[in-house]
């Protein structure tokens, strides 16, 4: 009689109270590449490779998004050579920040962000598993400044090696065309940070 009775009061209390589901806070970080050497007849634009200033303001970058408790747990990077050694900068840093380099879980290098379009962006953010909730986009502008803008409502010009970190707070990554908001826009200052 009093397990009866139990469950009619807590379906009544259902029935007559909101039920809230509780939703998720993911970050998603979009890093454009550091300076590269400018552009040779004799080179490919794929083939350019960071000057050492690139570097440093890539690790500058990296610290301060550090100081922002951001590590990614997944991380999708261009495959020019330029986004690759703005990961391997990026990775260098935090590894001597002496952080867990542990929670990146996995690194995917995407030929398709060389060029990426919008939807490119979204394709490979609807593709992501649940339980991740941290992510770490590397490449190039126009897309990361045209998109970052479009998710802030305000222009943002993702200089090299300026970062864009948004929050989105959605249960699931096929609810990420909705509830993004810029925690910051992040640029290389000029002092060392340790």
């Amino acid at each position: 009689m009093a397990i009866k009775s139990c469950g009619i009061f807590f379906k009544a209390l259902i029935q007559h109270h909101e039920v809230k589901i509780i939703m998720a806070l993911r970050s998603i970080v979009f890093i454009r590449h550091g300076e590269p050497y400018p552009y040779r007849a004799d080179e490919s634009d794929h083939a350019r490779k960071l000057t050492e200033k690139g570097r440093e303001q890539v690790k500058n970058v990296a610290l301060q998004l550090l100081g922002y408790n951001f590590i990614p747990e997944l991380i999708y990077c261009s495959d020019a050579v330029r986004a690759l050694e703005t990961l391997a900068s990026y990775k260098e840093a935090v590894q001597q920040a002496k952080t867990q380099v542990n929670s990146i879980k996995q690194v995917i290098v995407e030929k398709k962000l060389y060029h990426a379009t919008a939807d490119d962006l979204f394709h490979c953010l609807y593709a992501l598993d649940d339980n991740i909730n941290s992510v770490l986009f590397i490449g190039h502008n126009p897309t990361w400044s045209t998109f970052s803008s479009s998710r802030s409502k305000d222009a943002i010009n993702l200089r090299h090696a300026n970062a864009a970190y948004f929050v989105a707070d959605i249960e699931a990554w096929s609810d990420c065309h909705i509830a993004w908001k810029l925690e910051q826009h992040i640029k290389p200052t000029t002092h060392k940070l340790t």
